[in-house]
């Protein structure tokens, strides 16, 4: 009987020491989130990927704030057309919308004399994903 009591006071000493281990680690884990330095914006654009994923389900969805601030990070300089056309038709749609920083950034582009794509182009360059200027094929937006 004695030794059955060791074997369970060493079983409830192991299980402490490893909730106290889990404890510990997680609260280490909470810290360093809430101490992470906020990363800046490193001036590379970003123009795809998973982390634009949740921000074009929202914008999909009817967000006017997501479809502005992804219009205005997919027509940085550096994105390849395809991904600037989506930029341009999200910044469109916010602008419609009435979101007054969409409605900035399509003036800004239009006195740069930059070049905003229309729908017709934002469409063509999704239906072409690999292409990189789906925007330039001649006469497929020219019909009203």
């Amino acid at each position: 009987m004695a030794a059955r009591r060791a074997g369970s006071d060493e079983a409830r000493q192991i299980v402490q020491y490893l909730c106290l281990m889990f404890v510990l680690l997680a609260c280490a884990l909470m810290v360093a989130l809430i101490l992470w330095p906020k990363p800046e914006h490193s001036g590379q654009p970003i123009c795809g990927g998973v982390a634009l994923y949740p921000l074009e389900r929202l914008a999909m969805r009817g967000d006017v704030g997501a479809m502005a601030y992804l219009g205005g990070r997919l027509t940085e300089e550096g994105c390849n057309a395809q991904a600037q056309a989506r930029g341009a038709a999200y910044l469109e749609q916010a602008a419609a919308a009435g979101h007054p920083d969409a409605q900035s950034v399509l003036a800004r582009s239009k006195a740069d004399g930059a070049a905003v794509a229309s729908p017709c182009a934002a469409l063509l360059a999704m239906m072409m994903p690999g292409v990189d200027d789906a925007h330039q094929v001649p006469g497929a937006c020219d019909r009203p």
